[in-house]
């Protein structure tokens, strides 16, 4: 839409689909259809690779095919089943035999994706390089508590020592006066 300037109802119209649907589909509240993007990438000649993962270019290259063909050539490659859509794509229209080259538009589509998964590797290593920090800091903060701990710990036996040693001075002085009264 940002790209051709076309409303909802323009897109839904053009590719003769329901604009509730459509609108759907656009905010994420049902998934896009092979079939609707399809429709989509035939009305304005757009990719289907791009449409559906966001790899290659924008602006499909039909060539000199036709539209059948065209959406035939986009269904193989969206199968990824058949050894011809890694490689040739042959196709018979009225102006002869075109053949389309499907190979560079996979290599173009497989170097985005390697570029994006080392964006995602930088990414992940950013995270871990930040959960790496919050950990050595925990781990202060915990180094921390366990000294504060260990001193009260120290504060707790020395003020146990403190009051055996005043027992015992108790007791010995309720001897001494135990004696005294008889």
């Amino acid at each position: 839409m940002s790209h051709s300037g076309y409303t909802q109802a323009a897109i839904a119209e053009a590719c003769n689909v329901d604009v509730s649907t459509l609108s759907r589909c656009m905010n994420n509240k049902k998934p896009w259809s092979s079939k609707m993007l399809q429709k989509i990438g035939s009305a304005f000649n757009v990719a289907f690779l791009w449409l559906r993962d966001g790899v290659g270019k924008m602006i499909a290259e039909e060539k000199a095919i036709g539209k059948a063909q065209f959406a035939a050539f986009s269904q193989m490659l969206d199968a990824n089943t058949s050894s011809v859509s890694q490689n040739v794509i042959s196709g018979d229209n009225y102006q002869g035999t075109q053949t389309i080259n499907g190979t560079e538009g996979e290599i173009v589509a497989l170097m985005q994706k390697v570029e994006l998964l080392k964006r995602l590797l930088d990414e992940k290593d950013k995270l871990l390089e930040e959960k790496d920090k919050l950990i050595k800091e925990k781990d202060k903060q915990n180094f921390d508590k366990n000294e504060r701990l260990a001193e009260k710990d120290k504060m707790i036996a020395e003020q146990s020592s403190v009051i055996a040693e005043q027992r015992k001075q108790l007791q010995t002085l309720m001897e001494i006066f135990g004696r005294n009264k008889d």
